[in-house]
């Protein structure tokens, strides 16, 4: 099997190639008015956004192993004073196809760079949400994922505790009192991930975050599984799946950005920093390309 597959197709052709279905599709769509593409906007309006989303995702979902999962990364977009539900739209429409929402996990930004807005807070979150046709089926590698815990939590598990949470009528029952011993892989992880932006400044309107695509990764799959990532851009999905032993299969309409994902997995194997410093070379790349006329 290829480790890695990059298909210079639209997305909306993977029906016309052959490859194993993927146990993850791991990607990051165009938000709605976010950034432009080729100098202009991709959608008219929310609802075409909307629905452009819709059939991606329903698309996806018939390409993908019966227990897999569609990890979708994007943002609501706020106009005219307002917080735009299109997305939400999205999560009903594909409801009545029986793609299902598994849960909506917020990824809040370290570091995000703050704005005075009028009527609000400045935003420093996007949704991640979790598709799957069997939501049943879904193998959540908690183990993977798991993180190192509190110090307050250790220091209360060296005492006995009771029941923390009431039944559905309000009742804790008899105080049942026992001794919470921690887990040695660390602590069971929230639905909510607090992880840094991406600062590479890579040759791309809007790279992924590498930290957010590898703990999708993790979350689930397991090494040698296939990962999916329809809209690959400049890589950071293969880049992350090369570094826990993945195989991956991406599609990319532009060329260029097949370029710079190919150099930036030729930095990651040679040693060098896949993403820091990227940019740079690529320049250098394309002025060398341009003197002699390649």
């Amino acid at each position: 099997m290829e480790f890695n597959r990059i298909i210079n197709d639209n997305l909306m052709n993977m029906g016309e190639y052959d490859f194993q279905p993927p146990k993850l599709v791991v990607t990051s769509p165009p938000y709605f008015n976010a950034r432009n593409y080729n100098n202009k906007p991709m959608f008219n309006n929310e609802l075409v956004w909307a629905g452009w989303c819709t059939s991606v995702v329903e698309l996806l979902s018939r390409n993908i192993k019966e227990s897999g999962v569609i990890w979708w990364n994007t943002g609501s977009g706020y106009k005219d004073f307002r917080k735009m539900t299109a997305i939400y739209s999205i999560i009903i429409a594909l409801e009545k196809t029986g793609v299902y929402l598994i849960d909506d996990i917020p990824w809040i930004k370290k570091s995000a760079p703050p704005k005075n807005i009028k009527n609000r807070p400045y935003p420093a979150w996007e949704h991640n949400l979790i598709f799957a046709q069997s939501p049943e089926k879904v193998e959540f590698y908690r183990d993977n994922v798991r993180q190192p815990y509190a110090p307050a939590t250790i220091s209360r598990m060296k005492y006995m505790v009771g029941k923390l949470s009431s039944d559905l009528n309000g009742e804790y029952g008899e105080p049942k009192h026992k001794k919470v011993e921690p887990n040695p892989a660390g602590a069971t992880p929230p639905n909510y991930l607090i992880l840094p932006q991406d600062y590479s400044k890579r040759p791309h309107p809007a790279p992924m975050s590498p930290a957010l695509a590898n703990w999708a990764i993790r979350a689930y799959t397991q090494e040698g599984d296939t990962v999916l990532d329809p809209m690959m851009g400049i890589g950071t999905t293969m880049i992350e799946c090369m570094k826990l032993n993945r195989h991956f299969i991406g599609f990319e309409l532009y060329q260029e950005y097949i370029d710079i994902a190919n150099l930036s997995a030729y930095r990651y194997t040679n040693g060098e920093d896949p993403y820091n410093g990227l940019i740079s070379e690529w320049r250098k790349s394309n002025e060398k390309n341009i003197k002699t006329g390649n």
